[in-house]
């Protein structure tokens, strides 16, 4: 790590260490708050290396719920993107089975396209249902590549090599803060407001570790909806029952950003443009661009939930758990359990 602790800015990172405590049990809120707004600023490692290239990444996850749909996952994942990966090749007797159906209307994916021509970069995250766009954007990579993978450290590993005494003197204590905080997970609820002018729209919650649970001030419709822990859906695809709605929502997480995908129909009503929008923590997320006229979807990354964690069982808060369980017991917690 010598090769790397001049990428340390000792003065500044002194400055701001220089009033902090050591986080402790974590019993003084404000001062696990304050090493809380250190990683924010300053972050918890430092980039060491990187390599350029390219990479189609594609994530797909559905309601194991249906023994048939576990069975036949892998088949009818391959049919519904038309053998990406598979080089081309699929079977496309699944997709006129029963449990195809059941599958196509709880599937999640997440779609990460990095490096080749920009143009077809776009369109095959945009539709990752196409193969020969998939060829095209690959015999592109050559000429047009990107960051691919990272190397990291962790900034006390760098600080303990650091040239001046105060920075390695000060490595444990943050690492110690470091470790505290990311054992002791909290939970953050994160009101969202869904507002829709078309004639369906929906929004997907692609973070693994985030749920939907609904508002029970505000109501879901009764019917024209799909709802389900990572996805909410209103109205129907090419139904051009043109309408507006607003939806009322909560994502529940450990306080980290959220990466979301809003997709809806392409036309309002009297002719104009279709739009949705989501509301969190006050910023706005609009999607009112049509990009396929299909879906639209447009992606968002790495956006913030609320700062303020929810109230936490006191069992919880005291111990170290995984977040699995933290979440469980909050939502048992909270009659939100079915959602899980």
């Amino acid at each position: 790590m010598r090769d790397y602790f001049d990428l340390l800015a000792e003065t500044a990172l002194l400055r701001r260490l220089e009033e902090a405590v050591p986080i402790g049990d974590g019993s003084d809120k404000e001062v696990v708050q304050d090493w809380k707004d250190f990683f924010a600023s300053w972050g918890s490692h430092v980039i060491i290396n990187s390599s350029f290239g390219a990479r189609f990444q594609l994530n797909v996850w559905a309601s194991n719920s249906d023994s048939s749909v576990n069975q036949r996952f892998s088949t009818s994942v391959t049919a519904s993107f038309n053998g990406i990966g598979f080089g081309g090749q699929f079977d496309a007797s699944v997709t006129t089975e029963e449990q195809y159906r059941t599958f196509s209307e709880f599937m999640q994916k997440q779609v990460s396209v990095v490096g080749g021509n920009p143009r077809l970069n776009t369109q095959l995250a945009a539709d990752p249902t196409h193969y020969d766009r998939f060829i095209d954007w690959a015999g592109s990579v050559g000429e047009d590549s990107s960051i691919a993978t990272m190397r990291v450290t962790e900034l006390w590993v760098l600080m303990k090599e650091a040239g001046r005494k105060e920075v390695r003197n000060a490595a444990g204590l943050v690492m110690d803060a470091y470790n505290y905080i990311v054992s002791h997970t909290q939970v953050y609820k994160t009101a969202i407001v869904f507002d829709i002018q078309t004639d369906w729209a929906e929004f997907n919650l692609l973070s693994p570790f985030a749920v939907i649970i609904p508002d029970p001030d505000n109501p879901f419709p009764g019917t024209n909806m799909v709802v389900a822990n990572t996805r909410v859906q209103w109205g129907k695809e090419y139904s051009h029952a043109f309408d507006k709605m607003t939806l009322r929502f909560f994502v529940i997480n450990d306080g980290s950003p959220i990466d979301f995908s809003i997709s809806r129909g392409s036309r309002a009503n009297q002719g104009g443009r279709g739009r949705a929008e989501a509301i969190i923590e006050g910023l706005s997320y609009l999607n009112d661009e049509i990009t396929d006229n299909v879906w639209n979807t447009m992606w968002f990354y790495q956006k913030a939930v609320s700062s303020t964690a929810a109230s936490t069982p006191l069992k919880l808060a005291r111990t170290s758990h995984k977040w699995d369980d933290i979440l469980k017991e909050y939502l048992e917690e909270t009659g939100a359990s079915d959602w899980l």
